[in-house]
């Protein structure tokens, strides 16, 4: 039995150093008003200051929550991104017209990362621009981010007849 198995994160550095400039700058102005009022002052910690706080926090925490996680066996194609999902979605082989794995433009088509519908199904990506294309007979559309796209393609041509290939 071949099974593919992957979990993705928002774990590039360039995301954090976005979200930890933000943070800063929330709570930089508040901060350095304390500090020179030699710690005296202490207004600038009011209700929006600790509004913009726990807003921050809430944020930081939901990327370090989020991830992606993708199977691929012999019953079908299951995949979470937790915390949107917080059950496993399993697609059974049945229920599958074509599936695939491709690029993709991710700000052009999708508009960026995460969990998205647009014009031509859902989206659920992490990073990168390498997909897995689920076409369902019902009419729906998936796509699925992976970093692992031969690995996907190989279990995907094992278990699946209508598979356009790489």
């Amino acid at each position: 039995m071949r099974v593919f198995n992957e979990t993705q994160r928002f774990n590039q550095w360039w995301l954090w150093l976005i979200l930890g400039a933000s943070a800063l700058v929330v709570i930089n102005k508040p901060i350095i008003n304390w500090i020179q009022s030699d710690f005296k002052d202490t207004s600038a910690f009011d209700t929006g200051f600790l509004i913009g706080c726990g807003t921050v926090l809430f944020v930081l925490y939901l990327f370090i929550l989020f991830k992606l996680t993708t199977s691929i066996d012999e019953r079908g194609i299951s995949y979470q991104f937790f915390p949107m999902q917080l059950q496993p979605k399993l697609l059974l082989w049945k229920e599958i017209e074509k599936v695939w794995t491709r690029q993709y433009r991710p700000l052009m088509e999708n508009g960026g990362w995460g969990y998205k519908w647009g014009t031509s199904g859902k989206v659920m990506t992490v990073k990168g621009n390498k997909g897995i294309q689920i076409k369902m007979k019902n009419g729906k559309s998936l796509l699925l981010g992976t970093q692992k796209m031969k690995e996907a393609q190989a279990v995907l041509n094992k278990y699946h007849t209508t598979n356009e290939g790489i």
